[in-house]
């Protein structure tokens, strides 16, 4: 991606920005530092003049500069005119305008229409580094109430929008929406946490996009044709299935973790409906799994000498759980 000199001028200048709207002490430098990290990201989003490019670097544009007005503009009149009566609101405004730069529902509508649109590249960088500064600054800016209903909808959207979708962009957008809400709970809480918890997901995400990428599928019926050699499949399987959190591996570390450190400082309630979202979410990648094990054999079970009636006892149990096991998830 950057192998040209202006590329690798706009990328030094969006971590430049995003380290500067971490550090900030005060709102106009933190906005100053996200508008930074905004110009320097819209090169980078149109590497070619084709139409999908320009749509995603004006989409992304518009969503991240309407955001970035409403917060420059909540602190200006809260400093200049209503600073006794806008305490409150101003809190709740400002929290909206971060959730529109993250992609938390229900400010999520340009997320998937964005990250669809997006090479693998730039989807890695809007899944990653782009949320850094937007989580670290709604951290100052706790609030429980605000906190639970972010959870709640975030989750909620997170399980039903990405039940029935098909391509991998989608699965990962969905995926990325439940993982916020985990990311946001514990940045309220424990900086250091979050850092292990983000660095974490990143890497697993960053990993996985790198292996898809390379396998050059976007659809799940695509899976089955991959033409890899076994190391790559199994590392795919173990990275998939550790993003989705499944114990033991390094997805369900964090995710207890986290569970435990949310659980002592917010409440069972919110570490509930994380767990409960996460489920949902380990779903849509073992979902995936099925795809590549199951039906990328050539001769599967069915296909062998069997009698008619072992035949179609198979076929009803794989009928009857692959209809049973969505909406038993879906009901937890």
């Amino acid at each position: 991606m950057l192998n040209k000199a202006y590329q690798i001028v706009f990328f030094s200048t969006l971590i430049t920005g995003t380290l500067l709207a971490c550090s900030a002490s005060t709102w106009y430098t933190r906005w100053l530092g996200l508008e930074i990290n905004l110009i320097s990201l819209i090169p980078l989003l149109i590497i070619k003049l084709t139409p999908l490019s320009t749509e995603t670097a004006i989409k992304y544009f518009i969503v991240q500069a309407i955001a970035s007005l409403i917060l420059i503009f909540t602190r200006l009149i809260e400093r200049t005119i209503l600073l006794s009566r806008l305490d409150m609101r101003s809190v709740i405004i400002i929290f909206i305008a971060l959730r529109i730069k993250i992609g938390i529902a229900p400010f999520h509508f340009w997320f998937p229409q964005v990250i669809k649109i997006s090479n693998w590249a730039q989807c890695t960088i809007i899944l990653t580094w782009q949320k850094i500064a937007p989580f670290v600054l709604v951290s100052s800016i706790f609030n429980k109430t605000i906190l639970i209903i972010v959870v709640l909808t975030s989750t909620l959207v997170g399980r039903v929008g990405g039940l029935n979708q098909l391509t991998i962009k989608n699965i990962l957008t969905y995926s990325s929406i439940i993982h916020s809400a985990w990311i946001l709970s514990i940045c309220c809480v424990s900086l250091s946490a979050w850092f292990i918890y983000f660095s974490v997901y990143s890497i697993i995400s960053v990993r996985l996009i790198y292996i898809i990428y390379k396998t050059a599928i976007s659809h799940l019926f695509e899976i089955n044709s991959i033409k890899t050699n076994k190391t790559d499949k199994i590392t795919l399987i173990l990275t998939i299935i550790s993003l989705g959190g499944l114990p033991p591996f390094l997805g369900f570390i964090i995710k207890l973790i986290a569970a435990q450190i949310i659980l002592n400082n917010l409440g069972i309630f919110i570490t509930l409906v994380l767990i409960r979202g996460s489920l949902v979410s380990l779903y849509y990648y073992v979902r995936v799994i099925y795809t590549m094990l199951v039906l990328n054999s050539q001769k599967t079970i069915l296909q062998s000498k069997t009698s008619p009636q072992i035949s179609v006892l198979i076929s009803t149990v794989v009928i009857v759980g692959n209809i049973a096991t969505p909406t038993l998830i879906s009901l937890v």
